[in-house]
């Protein structure tokens, strides 16, 4: 386990920790509590291919991403939600190398999904009677995702 992922788990931990001391007594237990929540488990692979006409070769990349999650159930309208994005190369012949920078690769065309480990959301809810909060880091999609949202085709 990463420490970006230990790093998500514990803030889970202890956000859901802390939800369970403030409110009351007659309210879930902890056990109850984590085995209402939903578990987030998906895998992608993926194929990119980038042809530029100003560099020398072709990139290829073949990747795949594991997102892992938690959200816990409501308690006194508050939720709590941890997920991790870890996207992997699978073949050797991937090509990432940047344009810029202090060393420029220009004879490689740039595939933008680097494999990494990230948190993807980290987020803190609260609903009650029609009212919504949300803060942390969270995945904000305004309309049809043109100008402002995801970019549902890459790994992250």
């Amino acid at each position: 386990m990463t420490q970006v992922m230990k790093k998500a788990v514990l803030a889970t931990a202890i956000s859901a920790t802390g939800l369970m001391m403030t409110h009351q007594a007659s309210a879930f237990e902890i056990g109850e509590f984590m085995k209402e929540g939903d578990v987030i488990a998906q895998l992608r692979t993926r194929v990119e291919t980038v042809e530029e006409d100003n560099t020398k070769e072709d990139a290829v990349a073949m990747t795949a991403r594991a997102r892992l999650g938690y959200e816990t159930a409501s308690m006194a309208g508050f939720k709590v939600l941890a997920e991790v994005d870890h996207v992997i190369a699978l073949q050797d012949e991937y090509e990432s190398k940047s344009t810029v920078g202090p060393n420029p690769d220009e004879a490689t065309s740039v595939v933008a999904d680097g494999a990494a480990t990230d948190i993807n959301r980290a987020q803190l809810s609260y609903t009650m009677d029609g009212f919504q909060a949300i803060v942390g880091r969270q995945r904000i999609i305004f309309d049809n995702a043109r100008f402002v949202g995801n970019v549902g085709w890459r790994q992250n």
